[in-house]
């Protein structure tokens, strides 16, 4: 389910103040909502409940053994 909210374009993608919401961020990320609620139940930065796409890249990045099955 793809949030009406979601990012619609690379400008407000790569918007250097641009804070995500879980469903805005699964959806420009182009995965589940579920998927980046593992993430966050991981550790992954959700400050405030929002988050920056390349916070969770580089999370993913630093935690390549997470498996989000497992969570």
């Amino acid at each position: 389910m793809t949030s009406t909210s979601a990012p619609r374009n690379e400008a407000q993608v790569s918007h250097p103040f641009k804070l995500f919401t879980m469903e805005e961020a699964a959806a420009a990320l182009e995965v589940s909502v579920k998927f980046i609620r593992a993430m966050k139940r991981e550790g992954a930065p959700f400050p405030g409940g929002r988050t920056r796409l390349e916070w969770l890249l580089e999370w993913l990045k630093d935690h390549p053994e997470w498996d989000p099955k497992l969570s």
